[in-house]
């Protein structure tokens, strides 16, 4: 396995993702994604609440908002798009080509995740500039401070979408997986711990490492009052919200390599797939026997017989006087 390989394998594929017309589709639902899941304060719902209790819309806030909204819900959807990659080589006859060639599996499968890591990092970039673009036409409290809003999604956000392009690239690479049956396991292993935040450590949703920080702001205001636990999705406000400042949340090298090793375990994923895949092998038709198929041909004699015997035309004679 090169690189050239791979960069070769990564750039075909982006390239081929980059030109379709559906991918200016998501572009714009995850441009508009980013503006609905980035509320106002005196919007009539938000996307993170604690029993009535929300934080100020500053830089921290928004980047925490919009960082749920990749985790989990760009993370569900997100697999299905960028999923198919191996399918489509296979059903326009790429595939074929690629298995004559001498092309390692690992070398194809690995670029083949970059490039679907790749589609959803422009999408992350996509909600980041939204989230630009928010506070600076609503004068957000405090200012446009950058490494608050933009470092949940580099350091949570991205590394997840790496996690679901192995998983995309993995139900690809396995022939039972790609249809409707791997449609429904991964939707239930989604729901079962990257959309539920089931694990306590690090989970690649990010409700776990941005949880414990807001909670504590909420009760450092609101004391035991502010609830415990995180509801993220469209919460409808009840009421008049009460509200208190996030300032963010301190970063840690600890932190930031408990979410990045999500993205390792994309890669492990990848590689597994690497075994489980079976190529590009055309299924096998039996040939027919030669005595079924061949057309019966007469075999020609050893000496030509002509239809008509050769005779000598006899002319008649004239009568002589």
């Amino acid at each position: 396995m090169t690189l050239h390989t791979v960069a070769h394998t990564l750039r075909a594929d982006l390239r081929e993702r980059l030109r379709r017309p559906a991918f200016l589709v998501v572009v714009a639902l995850t441009a508009l994604a980013g503006f609905a899941f980035a509320p106002p304060a005196d919007a009539p719902y938000t996307i993170i609440d604690l029993g009535g209790f929300r934080g100020v819309s500053n830089a921290a806030w928004i980047g925490a908002m919009l960082t749920m909204l990749l985790t989990q819900f760009v993370g569900l959807l997100g697999f299905f798009y960028v999923r198919g990659a191996i399918a489509y080589d296979v059903d326009s006859g790429v595939g074929q080509l690629l298995g004559a060639a001498p092309l390692r599996r690992p070398a194809y499968l690995l670029g083949k995740w970059l490039s679907s890591w790749a589609i959803l990092g422009l999408l992350t970039a996509i909600v980041g500039l939204m989230g630009v673009l928010l506070l600076l036409a609503r004068g957000a409290p405090g200012g446009l401070d950058l490494p608050a809003l933009l470092l949940p999604l580099l350091v949570i956000a991205l590394p997840t979408m790496g996690l679901v392009a192995g998983f995309a690239t993995l139900f690809d690479a396995v022939r039972p997986l790609r249809g409707a049956a791997g449609s429904v396991v991964y939707f239930v292993l989604f729901l079962a711990t990257l959309g539920a935040g089931a694990l306590t450590v690090a989970d690649p949703s990010g409700s776990s490492t941005l949880g414990p920080s807001i909670v504590a702001a909420c009760a450092a205001v609101y004391g035991p009052a502010c609830g415990e636990q995180l509801a993220v999705g469209i919460v409808l406000a009840e009421g008049s919200a009460k509200m208190f400042v996030w300032p963010g949340i301190a970063w840690t090298p600890a932190l930031v390599v408990g979410q990045w090793i999500w993205a390792i375990v994309g890669l492990g994923l990848v590689l597994v797939s690497a075994t489980l895949f079976d190529g590009f092998a055309a299924r096998k038709v039996r040939a027919p026997r030669a005595a079924e198929s061949a057309p019966e041909t007469p075999q020609p004699s050893a000496r030509p017989e002509c239809p008509c015997r050769s005779r000598s035309r006899r002319w008649p004679r004239r009568a002589t006087p």
